[in-house]
């Protein structure tokens, strides 16, 4: 599945995800920048471009869910976290720990949920 606003809406569908209601009160334009800015994140991160072709519902790495998931996430770490439709410019600077940082609260840099369709677990391994 082709990783896209449109796509991301289908995702977060009410049939779809628990989160269906607080996707959509965010504006489609900033929801739109938000999935622009998660696929950015992870292209630098990962120092290529997305593979959204090969992506099938029989697999569990994901990385245009991942986009999705990391999407959602800044959305929620930005100032207009609460769905009020606000000016999203923050949102597309890309430092979703500096907008965190400056509501006034320290998140993780990465979604949960995201981790999870890129095959992670979130759980960090200590050896000693």
């Amino acid at each position: 599945m082709q990783i896209t606003p449109e796509n991301a809406d289908k995702y977060f569908a009410p049939e779809n995800h628990v989160q269906s209601e607080v996707w959509f009160k965010f504006a489609g334009a900033h929801r739109a920048g938000a999935v622009a800015n998660a696929r950015r994140i992870f292209e630098r991160e990962f120092r290529r471009a997305l593979d959204d072709t090969g992506a099938s519902d029989t697999i569990f790495y994901r990385e245009d869910f991942a986009v999705y998931e990391q999407a959602l996430w800044l959305l929620l770490g930005s100032p207009f976290g609460d769905g009020s439709g606000g000016d999203a410019v923050s949102i597309l600077s890309g430092d979703a720990e500096g907008v965190a940082e400056a509501n006034g609260r320290r998140r993780p840099r990465w979604s949960p949920d995201a981790i999870r369709w890129l095959g992670g677990t979130g759980a960090s391994t200590v050896r000693g």
